[in-house]
């Protein structure tokens, strides 16, 4: 074997192993995985917003929801969407509606309880995306682009 193609090789294999990682996809599809080793508590939806995606020269429908729970008697909460290819934002409203006050199991990171993932019995068969800046345990201080709602509703729970 030849050092300079296996160095070659590791350069290559680094960069793409980096790249992967700043790809927010590969972020998710990591929390996937370890989704698996995550506590798992009871969350409930509340309605948040349909935003808009354009997917080339076409405006997709993201149903966008906010999850909040409780960890060690702590709110927490986050946003994650349902991504609709081929909805109208008329059927993504009723998504919204639909979702409104539903509970899910949530599996949260324990060494960052703010990180979540839906179980994967939880998302009805859709496309879920994550906005991890979007959500936390200080619901005041979280930035919000999307200029969403911020409640903490556990009633019930």
């Amino acid at each position: 074997m030849n050092p300079v193609n296996v160095f070659l090789g590791l350069i290559v294999l680094s960069v793409a192993l980096l790249f992967l990682m700043k790809s927010p996809e590969s972020r998710f599809l990591f929390r996937r995985v370890l989704q698996s080793t995550w506590p798992v508590t009871e969350g409930r939806i509340a309605r948040a917003a349909v935003d808009s995606n354009v997917v080339a020269d076409d405006t997709e429908w993201d149903s966008v929801l906010q999850v909040s729970y409780m960890v060690n008697g702590e709110p927490m909460f986050g946003y994650f969407a349902f991504r609709l290819p081929g909805v109208s934002y008329v059927e993504a409203q009723k998504l919204q509606t639909s979702w409104e006050g539903a509970k899910v199991m949530v599996h949260y990171d324990p060494r960052n309880p703010e990180t979540f993932v839906l179980d994967r019995n939880s998302t009805g068969g859709n496309y879920v995306i994550y906005f991890p800046q979007l959500g936390g345990a200080s619901i005041a201080g979280s930035p919000d682009p999307l200029h969403l709602p911020k409640n903490v509703s556990n009633e019930g729970s």
